[in-house]
């Protein structure tokens, strides 16, 4: 079909619900011990014992083990790990990292943070990958600190993006000069993108162009960054995407036989749903939708305030 873009393995970051992410890396892990049939709180292990379980678990190389006792410590998993990425050696120093990286509250985050320093380019990628679940408030400090010491783009922008979920507008001017020292095309993205979370006018606007731009694949990553940007008065741009019938997201696999593409006003639809616009029908996931279903989106839009 003339005109067709055939974007393959976005559609699941299209999915991803706000603030998130989109990027998510932890697998389901069991309970262990203290969730399970006990004769008493005095078969129960002490914190200390797990804590000492799970060194000895991360220094064997056992690391499904150790990710179960990590589970049930929570933060209290966190001092050992930030014991264990200090280890000599690289791979106990990546299995504590993989262990943090299952539990996402702040204390563990900070492990993942700190990882960031590790002297192993592996380890550092891995953290930068993981860092994309650190996005509490109280880190913060930790993330802007990071992001002083590290100017590789691999691991500014991520942080980049954390801080603009975890940070407010004091810290615009900061990533404003990141921003203008930037010359890798990813990190001035990552930066535009946190500098619009945190209604820098600049980025907004530039966003909102590329919402509106004529190029489809331009109109579709700015539609796709609205997810991330979490602003509803955004949608009050998207009446031109929600009238876009190109093709844009090919939603079949191809030995399947006929194709089926998702067009850029499926897309747009998608993201109002993703941003809380609620429809009458499931929205959230990315499909080919119906004439009906397009038009109660439009509507939603033209009754925004300033259309």
């Amino acid at each position: 079909m003339p005109g067709r873009m055939v974007w393959t393995g976005l559609t699941l970051a299209l999915l991803a619900a706000a603030g998130a992410v989109w990027w998510t890396i932890v697998r389901p892990v069991e309970r262990h011990g203290s969730e399970q049939p006990t004769g008493g709180e005095a078969d129960m292990p002490s914190i200390q014992e797990l804590r000492s379980q799970l060194a000895s678990m991360i220094t064997r190389g056992l690391g499904f083990e150790a990710e179960k006792i990590a589970q049930t410590l929570g933060k209290d998993a966190a001092p050992v790990l930030m014991q264990m990425i200090q280890h000599e050696s690289p791979d106990v120093r990546r299995t504590a990292l993989e262990v943090a990286g299952q539990n996402r509250d702040a204390e563990n985050c900070k492990v993942v943070i700190r990882s960031l320093d590790d002297p192993d380019p592996e380890i550092q990628n891995l953290a930068a990958f993981m860092v994309l679940n650190c996005s509490q408030a109280e880190l913060l400090p930790q993330l802007m600190e990071a992001m002083k010491k590290h100017s590789a783009p691999g691991i500014r922008g991520p942080l980049a993006l954390q801080v603009g979920i975890a940070g407010g507008k004091g810290e615009i001017p900061v990533l404003r000069k990141y921003r203008s020292a930037a010359s890798d095309p990813k990190l001035q993205h990552d930066l535009e993108l946190a500098l619009a979370r945190l209604g820098d006018s600049r980025a907004r606007s530039e966003l909102v162009e590329r919402i509106t731009s004529q190029d489809p694949a331009t109109r579709y990553g700015g539609l796709q960054d609205c997810i991330y940007v979490q602003d509803k008065s955004l949608a009050r741009h998207f009446s031109l995407p929600l009238h876009d019938l190109r093709d844009i997201v090919q939603l079949t696999i191809p030995e399947d036989g006929a194709q089926v593409y998702a067009r850029i006003c499926d897309v747009a639809a998608m993201v109002m749903a993703n941003l809380g616009y609620p429809m009458s029908f499931p929205a959230e996931g990315l499909e080919r939708r119906t004439h009906e279903q397009l038009e109660e989106a439009r509507k939603i839009v033209a009754a925004l305030p300033g259309n």
